[in-house]
């Protein structure tokens, strides 16, 4: 696997990452403007963010170590 590629995940797989809801996570970065990328092939796209993105505006917010 390609260390350097950009990793993606999506919303419920993010918001267990900074062990929150699903919900509350969504409201958060809402608020934050913290909006979700959609990724898919064959113009099947589902919403995921960039988990590098997400840690960082999570620090930000006091809401990761």
């Amino acid at each position: 696997m390609n260390k350097r590629a950009p990793t993606w995940a999506r919303l419920h797989e993010v918001a267990a990452l900074l062990s929150l809801t699903s919900e509350d996570f969504a409201a958060e970065s809402i608020r934050g403007r913290l909006t979700p990328r959609a990724l898919g092939r064959g113009g099947a796209g589902y919403p995921v963010y960039h988990v590098a993105i997400v840690r960082r505006w999570a620090r930000r917010k006091g809401l990761l170590k």
